[in-house]
């Protein structure tokens, strides 16, 4: 039997100001971080938060170690305001003692999770303001994870304000449906569901001509707004409300079941009605599309023991639903069913991405990865399995039980993506060959035996995915085989190999190669290297991620690493040799740059090397300082290629080195050539440029002012260039016609 429940000590408010309160007032916090720290222990509880996460989080703008001191004291901090037993730790995890915060961003979630009638209607009232209003901190984690915090909480208070309302509706009290329907637009004007349920409740009270007008102005908002018309079902809803008779009007929103083919208005509420049969969902709402699958599930939490509570398994399985979901809403998955220990993730659903694959691998690994915090019985631990597939499928919206809803993927899909999640072992991810070849070289893998699948005829080749690839642009962990010949693009790589031979000489130049993705920087990238293999130089290539934009040094370490040659496994002071090696031809202080690369790659010190006693800011301007004077050692032995690839996703700390470096580059006989999209602008640069190509602005304010002239651009089949090339150049890469 379980202990009597303890009441919550510390009331936690996170909708609108922050506030901590205990039966005698408000608590005040000395400092916005840890406001901050406070509150994304909330939001996640009960799930443990690694050290390392929250370091980055609030003071990601710091060297590891720093910020690591600065998580520690901290938690001092808090412990000392809220009593020692308020937070709990280990050496990797932080997380806040069960029952003891009472936070409505948690009840909020709580009640929608739990989904019920009763629960919406409280969901819906809890919501007053967006998340963490007065709480600004200048960290771009913690920007990020806000941003996309605030935004879920947001759809689900609006989710549960339309149900409450429908709800509402069907039991015959629209102006409590109107009530919630017009507050879910206070929050999200745009949201045409919302607005939908107005024009229902207003048709239901009589007020046809009102709803009739607050259609019109639904069209000229979405028209401003989005470029956009309502969608079919309101169009439908709305015809058939100017069609009916007037005595009809006020049982216009309601469907009638006497009838084999309901009418348009009849449609639109039947889909949302839990109730409905399948066949009469609008047939706009089922499509064909290619998806990919994942299919995870909890290993562990059902062992045949009588010593388990019932409950206790409920709440393991929730936790580790809740864990999955937000692990997958990071990589942009969509979570379409609950099925009993696991779930199904689609990935390309509603809008469809062109690395839809990757996420999906990405989060599988994550989540068998993150399993480890929570909490297993005595002797079991827990572990998840997944497999992946990818495939055609026909997507529509299926009633569930209760007032839920869930959307459907038939076909081959998802039978194939269940039956590789059982295939894969506990804590691995499992995909078919058809995903091994979609991802290419981004991961590393391992064969499986083959699979049966019910209604294949042949056998499926499975993979298992062991981690990221370390190493690999993305070009080339993307391309099948040997590449083609490049047709069209003979202007671009003559003009680089010019800059190049310009740069051997001694004047050093730096190139921005600027487009559209998709469109060849890569390749005339690939092009130029393929020239220049004559071992008369040396090349350096730092490949930016999209999931490591927050990571600093992110390309710097991982090239440090490949080049340093580490081998799995290896200890501390066999890495320390590596890394010795690797500096010594460049360095004139050889134990203060191992140190400070050591401490950045993560290497322990071994005690080889006294720890550096100097404040963060110093050891950060000494570690930049330690990585520009080894590239120009190099370049002072042997012309140099340095190739930025993807800059777009660079990290801050990144971008200031590379700043640095193009600063460097005209005294060294060195070719810097960096790869972004248009969008990209390097924050707080201004330039009269930066509307039509933000990269040249960007490359033209970083150019030594001895150098600077007008930089030359191309955005069209015939380009014009500067006289001088002794500046940073952006070229423009353009499609052909």
């Amino acid at each position: 039997m379980r202990d009597s429940v303890q009441l919550p000590r510390f009331g936690l408010s996170l909708f609108g100001r922050f506030e901590l309160t205990t039966s005698n007032g408000v608590i005040p916090l000395p400092g916005r971080k840890l406001a901050g720290l406070l509150a994304y222990l909330a939001c996640t509880a009960p799930r443990p938060q690694s050290r390392k996460k929250l370091a980055n989080l609030l003071w990601g703008s710091h060297f590891e170690t720093q910020a690591r001191q600065n998580l520690r004291q901290s938690l001092v901090r808090l412990r000392r305001i809220l009593g020692q037993e308020a937070i709990f730790s280990d050496d990797h995890d932080v997380w806040l003692a069960p029952g003891v915060f009472d936070c409505d961003a948690a009840r909020f979630e709580a009640l929608i999770l739990e989904g019920s009638r009763a629960s919406l209607a409280a969901a819906a009232d809890l919501y007053r303001n967006p998340l963490l209003t007065d709480l600004n901190i200048e960290e771009d984690a913690w920007s990020e994870w806000l941003d996309k915090k605030r935004e879920r909480l947001e759809d689900l208070a609006v989710d549960s304000m339309v149900r409450h309302g429908q709800h509402a509706l069907q039991s015959g009290n629209p102006e409590s449906a109107l009530k919630n329907a017009d507050r879910a637009i206070a929050v999200n004007g745009l949201r045409e569901d919302a607005h939908r349920l107005v024009i229902q409740a207003l048709t239901a009270t009589g007020r046809k001509a009102e709803a009739l007008k607050r259609y019109q102005n639904l069209v000229v908002l979405l028209k401003r707004e989005l470029n956009t018309a309502p969608d079919a079902v309101a169009q439908s809803l709305v015809a058939g409300l100017r069609s009916a008779r007037p005595s009809d009007s006020a049982h216009a929103s309601e469907p009638s079941g006497s009838v084999d083919e309901p009418g348009p208005a009849a449609v639109a509420v039947a889909a949302r009605d839990s109730d409905a049969p399948l066949q009469l969902l609008h047939r706009g709402s089922r499509q064909q599309r290619q998806l990919t699958i994942m299919a995870c599930d909890l290993i562990g939490a059902t062992p045949l023991s009588a010593d388990r509570d019932p409950e206790d398994v409920h709440d393991q399985i929730i936790a580790f639903h809740q864990l999955a979901a937000n692990i997958a809403a990071q990589f942009h998955g969509f979570v379409a069913q609950y099925q009993g220990n696991g779930l199904l993730i689609y990935f390309g659903y509603p809008a469809a991405n062109e690395h839809d694959a990757e996420h999906a691998v990405r989060a599988g690994l994550a989540v068998v990865d993150a399993i480890r915090i929570l909490s297993a019985p005595a002797g079991s631990p827990l572990r998840a399995s997944v497999g992946i597939a990818i495939g055609l499928v026909v997507i529509g919206e299926k009633p569930a039980s209760g007032d839920m809803r869930q959307q459907l993927a038939i076909g081959e899909t998802p039978d194939l993506a269940i039956r590789l999640r059982t295939a894969a072992a506990p804590g691995e991810v499992a995909i078919a060959a058809d995903t091994r070849r979609l991802l290419g070289q981004l991961f590393e893998y391992r064969a499986l035996p083959d699979i049966e699948v019910k209604g294949l005829s042949q056998a499926v080749t499975a993979w298992h995915v062991l981690g990221e690839a370390v190493g690999v642009s993305r070009f080339d962990a993307r391309r099948a085989g040997s590449l083609t010949a490049l047709a069209g693009r003979q202007e671009e790589i003559e003009l680089l190999l010019r800059r190049w031979d310009q740069a051997r000489s001694g004047a050093g130049r730096v190139m921005v190669l600027s487009g559209e993705p998709g469109i060849g920087k890569s390749r005339i990238v690939e092009s130029v290297l393929e020239r220049l293999e004559d071992g008369r130089h040396r090349h350096l290539r730092y490949s930016c991620s999209p999931h490591h934009t927050h990571s600093a040094l992110y390309p710097v370490i991982t090239q440090l690493e490949l080049a340093a040659d580490f081998e799995p496994g290896s200890d501390a002071s066999a890495r320390i040799d590596r890394l010795e090696a690797l500096l010594e031809p460049t360095t004139t202080n050889l134990p203060l740059d191992v140190a400070l690369i050591a401490e950045l790659v993560g290497v322990p010190m071994d005690g080889r090397y006294p720890a550096l006693a100097i404040s963060p800011q110093q050891k950060r301007e000494m570690t930049l300082n330690a990585l520009l004077n080894q590239l120009s050692g190099l370049a002072a032995q042997k012309p140099m290629l340095i190739v930025v690839e993807d800059a777009h996703w660079i990290d801050p700390t990144s971008l200031d080195l590379l700043d640095a470096m193009v600063a460097r580059a005209a005294n060294l006989p060195l070719l810097l050539l960096v790869t972004v999209r248009p969008e990209f602008q390097r924050p707080g640069s201004a330039s009269h440029m930066s509307r039509c190509c933000p990269s040249v602005a960007w490359a033209a304010a970083k150019a030594p002012a001895s150098l600077a002239t007008s930089p030359a651009t191309r955005s069209s089949p015939r380009p014009s260039w500067s006289r001088s090339c002794r500046v940073p150049t952006a070229y423009r890469c353009s499609s052909r016609s």
